[in-house]
């Protein structure tokens, strides 16, 4: 079985060469799962269940070069 925190990675499928995944929701305190990016790209929406609590969390990001 797994272990550990669940985050959302991301990596280019346009730059030959180029396999560098980027995690894009690191945080220690809360399992990320069921992303869904915008149209345009920019933006990544995601749920999220808290470790401390087990309370369930809507988040919205916008992507950068370095994540959200």
């Amino acid at each position: 079985m797994r272990q550990g925190n669940m985050d959302i990675w991301a990596m280019s499928l346009d730059a030959v060469g180029d396999s560098q995944a980027v995690n894009l929701t690191l945080s220690a305190d809360v399992d990320e799962s069921n992303p869904a990016f915008a149209p345009d790209g920019q933006l990544l929406e995601w749920g999220g269940q808290s470790k401390i609590d087990s309370s369930q969390q809507v988040f919205l990001g916008q992507i950068s070069d370095n994540g959200i």
